[in-house]
C-alpha cells in the first residue's frame, strides 16, 4: 500500500538525526556526555522545552523538528530530489518521500 497515495496530503520523509545534528552544529552526536546540552539546543530551535529522556527521543524530536523546517520552507534542499548515481537507488516502500536538509547556513 502506498500512504502517499492512500492519505491525500501526508508527507512521508526520511531523516538521519545524528548526521543532521552534526550538519546544524558541526558537533559530533555525543548522547551519554552531551545530552542535556542537545536538548536545550534543540529545545531552542523548537522554541520549546522540551522534556527529552533518551537518544531515541531525541532523534524523533530532531526527525521532527527538520520535517517542520522542510515543510515550513525553511528548509529548501531535499536530498531525494538529487539524481542517485549509477548503482544507487532511492527506496520509497510507502511512496513518495522527502529527505529535507538544512542548507550550509544552518537552521
Amino acid at each position: 500500500m502506498s500512504w502517499a497515495r492512500a492519505v491525500p496530503g501526508i508527507v512521508i520523509s526520511e531523516t538521519h538525526p545524528k548526521v543532521a545534528y552534526y550538519a546544524l552544529n558541526r558537533e559530533v552526536f555525543d548522547w551519554t556526555h552531551r545530552g542535556e546540552r542537545m536538548v536545550d539546543w534543540l529545545g531552542e530551535q523548537m522554541g520549546v522545552r522540551l522534556a527529552v529522556d533518551s537518544e531515541h527521543e531525541f532523534d524523533a524530536a530532531l526527525s521532527a523538528y527538520a520535517v517542520r523546517q522542510g515543510m515550513a520552507g525553511r528548509w529548501t534542499v531535499d536530498l531525494h530530489e538529487i539524481p542517485a548515481q549509477e548503482g544507487e537507488s532511492i527506496v520509497e516502500p510507502f511512496g513518495p518521500s522527502k529527505f529535507f536538509w538544512p542548507q550550509e547556513s544552518g537552521t
